[in-house]
């Protein structure tokens, strides 16, 4: 870990601890809840830096990579903005259409990037990667992170449409989104433009917008 990264980490720790009883003073059970993680130090990537610094720092608490750049959270001085390094000189168009996307109002779920893929060809399509884009409406760049995402074993069978959620969950078709990010602090409008790559084809990009306010708790 960098020293700039320990200081930082040393500093928010220090004000965890100080602010502890602040937190436990409080009466309600869901204001005890939303800080019990600062408390105890959990650490759920096992990253080295506590669930609650990552919230400072905006990072992703499951994700000990929180942009997918090949710099751990830990050594990174800008861990939710990765250059994209994928490409692709294919002018092959990808057998491939987004038939839904949506970040507000998921189907039984709290609200998180989802989005329904549907593969036009006969033949079975593997998605590689993708890089992803949020983008503060009113910031513009000063206000913007970026995400590549590992996609291997991301498969759309052919003729068949494969939903994929960025949420954390630890299932098939369900990757890292992270939860201290834009999504979840901003209130002002957001873009998300993600595009996905597949060998020998060329890319495919895709986005939408969420309204203005932080994003719902649940549905």
């Amino acid at each position: 870990m960098n020293t700039r990264k320990t200081m930082t980490i040393l500093i928010i720790l220090t004000l965890m601890v100080s602010t502890t009883g602040l937190w436990a003073s409080g009466s309600k059970e869901t204001h005890a809840s939303q800080h019990s993680n600062a408390s105890s130090g959990v650490d759920s990537d096992q990253d080295g830096i506590p669930d609650a610094a990552e919230q400072l720092l905006g990072s992703n608490p499951y994700a000990a990579d929180t942009d997918g750049d090949g710099i751990a959270d830990a050594a990174d001085d800008a861990p939710v903005s990765a250059e994209n390094l994928f490409s692709s000189s294919s002018q092959i168009p990808m057998p491939l259409t987004v038939a839904d996307i949506r970040v507000e109002d998921n189907f039984k779920a709290d609200d998180h990037l989802e989005l329904t893929l549907k593969n036009t060809g006969s033949q079975d399509l593997s998605i590689d990667s993708g890089y992803l884009t949020i983008t503060d409406r009113k910031k513009g760049s000063t206000g913007k992170e970026s995400y590549m995402i590992d996609l291997s074993g991301l498969t759309v069978k052919g003729y068949r449409k494969q939903t994929i959620h960025f949420d954390n969950q630890a299932k098939s078709g369900h990757f890292p989104g992270n939860t201290n990010g834009l999504y979840r602090t901003a209130a002002d409008g957001l873009t998300f433009s993600l595009t996905l790559y597949s060998e020998g084809f060329a890319p495919l990009l895709t986005s939408v917008d969420k309204a203005p306010g932080t994003a719902e708790v649940a549905d």
